[in-house]
């Protein structure tokens, strides 16, 4: 009975001999549970586990590559990030002003296109006081044309002057005739010496429609006595008084007659100078609306008014707008056919309708 009980406890001692050497061989001991430098308790848990992958794996990263710095790779990110940032904020800042140019255009376009509507307007108020500034001086003219028939016809009605001055000139003898127009100053004694021949007869012999009436008889109506012209000198100097009053008043008439169209002459002249002023006020305004222009874009020549097939297109007056095919209710113009972006702000290019 003694002999079972000491050969169990020689098995317990032998048992515990082994544990403790195992623990031994995994180095786990109570000197590994307290740091050496502090005193300060160690984590168990972690050594425990270091050791065991030690004696596991003891040469697991032996041919691995290094562990990746991810700080670094984050702070490139960021970096790129903050890159892409500024390059859309720029690419935006570039649109803006794209934009805010084409506005811009589109105002000028617009500022142009009025301009260009007051230039023709006011072209078209010249052309229409130049036409009516030559009607006027044409009626004008056409009403002194007819003033001249009627007073003519009048004259002729109520002075038969013409047929007065042929029966004039059938009494004037032939030296008189050479005399006035020889020497129209000969002296008074010169011409009393001339002799006459017998075509001279007396002013009685007229026939009763073309004898006028005295010059009493002109008074007692209202009218003024005729006096002698001084311009009768191709008259005889011994012509009788009735043949020199019809003569001072067939000269009076014709008096009258070359002042009313020297007057009349004169008030054409009026409006003529009126025109031409008009038409020298309006010439700036003409060389200006005229005046040959170049495009900004493909450097054409093209005027205001006068616009040809092969004319530039970029200009008011003959622009060409067409719908955007991408954004629909926006509108550009061509240069030249040439496409360019639309006006209203549409980013998606260049169009084509």
């Amino acid at each position: 009975m003694s002999l079972m009980r000491l050969f169990s406890r020689r098995e317990s001692t032998a048992s515990t001999a082994h544990t403790v050497s195992q623990a031994g061989t995994t180095q786990f001991s109570t000197s590994q549970l307290f740091d050496k430098a502090t005193g300060a308790p160690t984590s168990h848990k972690g050594h425990h586990r270091e050791s065991q992958q030690a004696a596991t794996t003891p040469n697991k990263g032996a041919g691995l590559p290094p562990r990746p710095d991810y700080g670094r790779i984050i702070c490139d990110l960021r970096q790129r990030l903050s890159e892409s940032q500024t390059a859309c904020e720029e690419k935006d800042e570039e649109v803006r002003l794209k934009d805010e140019q084409h506005k811009e255009l589109g105002r000028k376009v617009e500022e142009l296109e009025r301009c260009v509507g007051e230039k023709q307007e006011d072209a078209r108020e010249a052309r229409e006081r130049e036409d009516k500034m030559r009607s006027l001086y044409e009626a004008a003219c056409r009403k002194a044309d007819a003033d001249i028939e009627t007073l003519t016809a009048h004259l002729d009605h109520e002075y038969p002057w013409r047929e007065a001055l042929a029966h004039l000139a059938t009494l004037i003898p032939p030296t008189a005739q050479s005399r006035h127009a020889g020497s129209a100053s000969a002296s008074p004694a010169s011409r009393s010496s001339a002799t006459h021949t017998n075509n001279y007869f007396p002013f009685s012999t007229l026939p009763a429609s073309l004898s006028p009436k005295s010059s009493k008889a002109l008074q007692s109506e209202g009218g003024e006595p005729l006096s002698p012209s001084t311009r009768l000198d191709f008259l005889p100097h011994n012509a009788s008084g009735d043949v020199r009053e019809m003569a001072a008043m067939v000269v009076g008439v014709l008096d009258g007659m070359r002042e009313y169209v020297r007057e009349v002459g004169m008030a054409c002249e009026g409006r003529r100078e009126e025109f031409e002023r008009l038409k020298e006020e309006n010439k700036a305004l003409r060389e200006v609306v005229d005046a040959p222009r170049t495009c900004i874009h493909c450097g054409a020549k093209y005027s205001l008014l006068k616009n040809g097939p092969e004319d530039c297109v970029y200009h008011p007056g003959k622009m060409k707008f067409y719908s955007c095919s991408s954004c629909g209710g926006a509108k550009y113009f061509t240069c030249c056919m040439k496409c360019t972006e639309c006006s209203a702000g549409c980013r998606t290019g260049y169009h084509v309708s």
